[in-house]
This record gives C-alpha cells, sequence and structure tokens, in this order.
C-alpha cells in the first residue's frame, strides 16, 4: 500500500530513520518506515508501507491405517504467508526434537516434514505443525492411529461338561487396538451370527467458538472442515453471536464429525484464520473381553463356536469345539408278578438309574414294537421312568416284554416274561364216529392253555395205554400235543380213551369213545348142484365177520320162508344158520337167499336150488350189502 508524500521544509537535510508506524487487522500487520529527504527549499517526508502476512498451513494427514513397525511420514506445508517460517512440532502439546526414531526436516522454505521410524504404540496420538513468522502464527493437527490386528486368547473348554450344567465360553483379545470409530465384536456359533456392538462416542452436542480479537469491521467468517467449507445444509449450524465472534454447533457429535476444523475470518484489509482438530473421547472404551453363556447344556449345543474379533487392520478368529460327557443308560431290572390264574390288571415299570438325558424309551413284546391301545398302554411319568399296563390281561398276552433305553451315547434294555401259572386245558378231541375195522387210527391231544412244562399220559377205559399189548402207541410231539396211534383197529381197540396234562399247578383230562364199524359178512352160498326130486337138500350161510348177535332170515324168490313152515328146518349155530329141503319137488325150485344182520349193519347171499328132470329159468339175484347208516 502507498500513501501520497507529505511536505515539510525545503531545505534538504539528510534521512533520519522514524519510529515504526504500525497498523493492525485481523490479520495483517502493517509496517511504515518514514524517510526524511532533505531539499533545499526544505524537507519532504515519504512514507512507504510495506505489508507481512501471517502463514496459512495446508491441511494433512497421517495414513488412515498405519501399522505397527513401518514408517509413518506427514508434510507440514505453507500455503501462503510471507517467509521467513519458523516449524514446530508437537506430538500430544509436547515439542518434537529430531531423534534417531522421529525426524524433523524442513526441506523449503514453506514445507516441512515429521517421519516416525518404526512406528510403535507410543507414537500414536495428535501431531500439530505450527507456522510462524514476523506476522503471526498457524497450526494444524492430525491424529496418528496404529491399526493392529486382533489376536485372541485361544478358548478353552472343560473336559467332562455334563448335560444340564450352565458354561461360560471367554473370548478374550490380547492385541490389538481398537478403531477410532466403531469395533465389532462377534461371538459365532453354529446356528448363526449375533455381534454385539457399541458405538464409543456419546451424542453429545458441540459448540465452537471463533473470536475475532482485532480487526475493522465488518468481518465475515467462514468454516471449514479437513479444508472444505462447510455448507448450511448439514447438520452442522453456523450463528454469529456478535460482529467479532462466530459459533459452529455440532448437535450430535458422532463418528462422521472427526476432523480438522479451521475458522476463517476476512475483512478489507486481509483474513487470519485457525485450526483446530475435533478427536472423539471414548469415555467408556469396548472391553477386549466377551463371554457366551449357555444354560442347560444339552446334546443340541454341542459342536464347535468360533468367536471372531475385527477391526480396521484384520480379524482373528479361534474355534472351540463343546464335547458334552453323555454316560449311556443303564435299566433296573424289572418283573411281572408271579400268579396262578389270569390277573385283572398287570402293570410293570422301566426305571434308568443312569444314562444322560434325553433318553428314548421302547416297548417290544416277543420282538414287536407294542402298540398303545386300550388293553395295552404305555405311558412316560418322567425323563428316566415309563410303565407299561395290560388290563384285562389273556392268554395272548403272554410273551417276552422288553423295554429298551437309548440316548446320543448308546442303549440298555431289560426283559422279563409273562407267564401266566394255570392247569393245563384241553381243546377236545373226538373219534370218527365208525371207524372201519383193520385201518390205522390216529387222534391228538392238544393242550391249548398251562404253564410249561406238561406231561401227557393215555388211558383205555381207565388203564394206561402201555397195558394194551404194545398195539397201541401214544407219542409226545410237542410241548402242547401228543398223539394215539392204533394201526389196524380191531373189535378189541372199541372202548373210552382217556387223555390227560398235568403241570405243577394242576391237570386236565378230556375222553372219547371209539366204535368200529362192525357188521357182518356172509360167505357165498351153494346147493349141490344136481337135486332129484323127492331127495332131501341143506344148504349152510355162515357170517364170517361181524359183532354178535346175529340175526338170520330166508327167503325164496324173495318171499319169507316162515319158520313155520314144516317142510323147511333150520339149524342155527352161532355165526352158521342151515336151511334143510326135506322132499325135494318141483315147486322148491327158485333163488334162495340168506341175509344175516346186527347192530351195524346187514348182508346177504343168494344160490339158486335147480331140480332134475325139468327145466327151469332162474334169475340169479344180485347180492346186496346193507351197512349201518
Amino acid at each position: 500500500m502507498q500513501h501520497s508524500p507529505l511536505q515539510s521544509s525545503k531545505r534538504s537535510k539528510a534521512v533520519q530513520p522514524l519510529a515504526p508506524i504500525i497498523f493492525r487487522t485481523a490479520r495483517i500487520h502493517m509496517e511504515c518506515r518514514a524517510s526524511q529527504l532533505l531539499l533545499l527549499l526544505g524537507a519532504q517526508y515519504l512514507v512507504s508501507c510495506k505489508s507481512a502476512e501471517g502463514p496459512l498451513i495446508m491441511p494433512f494427514s497421517f495414513p488412515e491405517n498405519a501399522v505397527l513397525g513401518q514408517k509413518s511420514t506427514v508434510t507440514c506445508v505453507v500455503s501462503s504467508g510471507v517467509g521467513p517460517f519458523d516449524f514446530v512440532w508437537t506430538h500430544d502439546s509436547g515439542r518434537i526434537d529430531d531423534s534417531p526414531r522421529r525426524h524433523v526436516r524442513v526441506v523449503t522454505e514453506n514445507v516441512a516434514v515429521l517421519t516416525v521410524e518404526a512406528t510403535a504404540a507410543e507414537d500414536v496420538g495428535n501431531y500439530t505443525c505450527t507456522v510462524l513468522n514476523a506476522a503471526g502464527s498457524a497450526s494444524y493437527t492430525a491424529a496418528l492411529r496404529i491399526e493392529v490386528p486382533p489376536t485372541i486368547m485361544p478358548i478353552s473348554l472343560a473336559d467332562n461338561i455334563r448335560l444340564g450344567e450352565t458354561i461360560f465360553l471367554t473370548c478374550a483379545v490380547t492385541r490389538g487396538a481398537p478403531l477410532f470409530g466403531k469395533r465389532h465384536l462377534a461371538i459365532v456359533r453354529k446356528s448363526g451370527r449375533r455381534p454385539i456392538r457399541q458405538d464409543p462416542r456419546a451424542n453429545s452436542k458441540v459448540i465452537i467458538s471463533c473470536n475475532a480479537h482485532f480487526g475493522t469491521e465488518p468481518i465475515t467468517f467462514v468454516w471449514l472442515k479437513d479444508g472444505r467449507e462447510m455448507s448450511s445444509g448439514t447438520k452442522v449450524k453456523q450463528k454469529m453471536v456478535t460482529e467479532t465472534v462466530s459459533m459452529l454447533i455440532i448437535p450430535e457429535l458422532s463418528s462422521e464429525d472427526i476432523g480438522n476444523y479451521t475458522c476463517q475470518a476476512t475483512n478489507h484489509f486481509g483474513r487470519d484464520t485457525f485450526t483446530a482438530a475435533l478427536l472423539l473421547t471414548v469415555k467408556n472404551p469396548l472391553d477386549k473381553m466377551s463371554t457366551l453363556i449357555i444354560h442347560e447344556v444339552s446334546g443340541a449345543d454341542v459342536g464347535n463356536y468360533t468367536c471372531r474379533v475385527s477391526n480396521g487392520a484384520g480379524n482373528d478368529g479361534f474355534t472351540a469345539n463343546l464335547v458334552v460327557t453323555v454316560e449311556p443308560p443303564k435299566v433296573q431290572p424289572f418283573n411281572f408278578p408271579s400268579t396262578k390264574a389270569m390277573p385283572k390288571k398287570v402293570i410293570v415299570h422301566c426305571a434308568v438309574l443312569e444314562g444322560t438325558e434325553p433318553l428314548k424309551f421302547v416297548w417290544t413284546k416277543d420282538g414287536l414294537p407294542v402298540q398303545d391301545a386300550h388293553r395295552l398302554h404305555v405311558q412316560q411319568h418322567s425323563e428316566t421312568l415309563s410303565s407299561l399296563t395290560i388290563t384285562d390281561v389273556g392268554a395272548e398276552d403272554i410273551g417276552n416284554y422288553t423295554c429298551a433305553v437309548s440316548n446320543v451315547a448308546g442303549s440298555d434294555s431289560a426283559s422279563s416274561q409273562l407267564l401266566v401259572k394255570e392247569a393245563p386245558r384241553f381243546q377236545p378231541f373226538y373219534f370218527p364216529k365208525e371207524h372201519p375195522l383193520l385201518e390205522t387210527l390216529v387222534v391228538s391231544c392238544i393242550a391249548i392253555r398251562g404253564t410249561q412244562p406238561v406231561h401227557f399220559a393215555w388211558f383205555k377205559d381207565g388203564r394206561p395205554v402201555d397195558h394194551n399189548g404194545g398195539r397201541t402207541v401214544a407219542q409226545q410231539l410237542s410241548a402242547t400235543l401228543s398223539t394215539l396211534t392204533i394201526p389196524q383197529v380191531t373189535a378189541q381197540d372199541v372202548g373210552n380213551y382217556t387223555c390227560r396234562a398235568s403241570n405243577a399247578i394242576g391237570s386236565d383230562s378230556y375222553s372219547a369213545e371209539l366204535l368200529v364199524t362192525d357188521e357182518p359178512r356172509i360167505q357165498p352160498l351153494a346147493f349141490p348142484p344136481s337135486v332129484a326130486v323127492g331127495q332131501e337138500v341143506s344148504v349152510t350161510c355162515v357170517a364170517a365177520l361181524g359183532r354178535k348177535p346175529f340175526r338170520f332170515a330166508w327167503t325164496r324168490d324173495g318171499q319169507f320162508l316162515a319158520n313155520t313152515e314144516r317142510k323147511y328146518s333150520r339149524t342155527v349155530l352161532d355165526n352158521v344158520v342151515m336151511l334143510t329141503i326135506q322132499r325135494v319137488t318141483a315147486d322148491d325150485v327158485g333163488n334162495y337167499t340168506c341175509t344175516v344182520s346186527n347192530g351195524f349193519g346187514s348182508d346177504s347171499a343168494t344160490a339158486p336150488l335147480i331140480v332134475e328132470g325139468r327145466l327151469i329159468c332162474l334169475w340169479q339175484s344180485a347180492i346186496i350189502m346193507v351197512s349201518k347208516g
């Protein structure tokens, strides 16, 4: 800026330096020095003004993901201002001097570089570059955050975990820096993922004030975040409190608001800026330990459990196998009650003495599952007790019952036989109504009920069949079956036969009568081949077979011969009858038939009588055998 020369005396004088004249604005420092010129006609004063502008720093930042052991470098550049400049670096308000680990170098008049060799945990913090010149100073701050991948302490589980217990799985992070904004810690089960998240920022309200202590009004304020002007459309509000004070209001602070905030004040004479870093302070940092609690461990909880931890630098995980100690079941033996008669109701219980739950019960009878019905009922009373109830017990319920119990570790079973101790009971047996003679006869005796063992015995007319001359054979073919065999039945086998079965409880018997078919059989009849008139002739009728007594009858040509006729005489001897014709005449010619009968049937035979000297046509009739029934 130039001002008009001032008039003085016309005489020339040597130029004498004047005291500095200083003009101050918000950030402009003006220094004017006067030179005195001696002229002949007087002195003339010329005032020259030279302006000195304060520094302005270009925003800078560290790499987002600094890694332990690696080099970190940041550059502080003065974008405007009059040199010379002095650079000062601080770490969390502590001055940084050049050292083997931290190098501070001024590359050019307006560029300074800070290098951190082999970044370590103690290097984390806020780094500020402050630049000074004759007109003032400026500073800018950047945060160095080291991202260390997390490391999880191995998860261990006890070897003897039992079902129903409560277990704790602890996942501890032994190494790794938390995220500056958010960190995620998650326990992952085989059934799914359920992360546990926590925001390290409280939703607090933040107010930042910018006060122009010096400067000619009017003054204009502009707010910048990370070098970019903040628009009025964001959630952040800008408010002019007075002509020299501006306020920036952040209603709900979040991780998105982290950064460098710059207040820039401008008037007609120049501008000035100031930058401050907004850093999140975690009042309640995330715990580096998480615990998964499983209440009442069951078989469904067995499996692999993985804890995964992640931050901006990486992630880590560890898997532990949950093995539950499971004991196989042990079933207590059970027995059905002993009884001599069919009981009304039977109840047996199947109890598990030891074994890990859950347990599965299965009832079987003779290897087949017991079907729950109106007479058979299976009931589960508790995790370790089951019962079987049988009502109206019958012979069909007798058998071997088994209770089988199983779990994931194995199985066990107990069996008991339902036996009703009772005397034998027979199924009736019968002989054929009329069995032919000389044919073999077999009859069976079956015990349909009765506790084993059962013994059989056969009797005929009250005497054991063994005393029957050895002809009759009795044989026990199975535990419930005996047979009686009579080869070539004769009349002497007729009688009352009894089968008797006995066991330890009692005995039973059944009797049947054997009747044979004993109808008579007649030998053929024959007259002499030639009979003369007046001659006496006889014919004999013999009942060769059949049960006595016999009844005999004679007919000639179908007409009965009465016993009163004197011409005919009969002689009966046991099973033989003889017919005699005295003084044969031609009228006696014909067919003579002998008929024998008893209680079982009848038989007959016919023979012709031929008389010499007369031609007679004889008709021979057929022999008729009549059987009883």
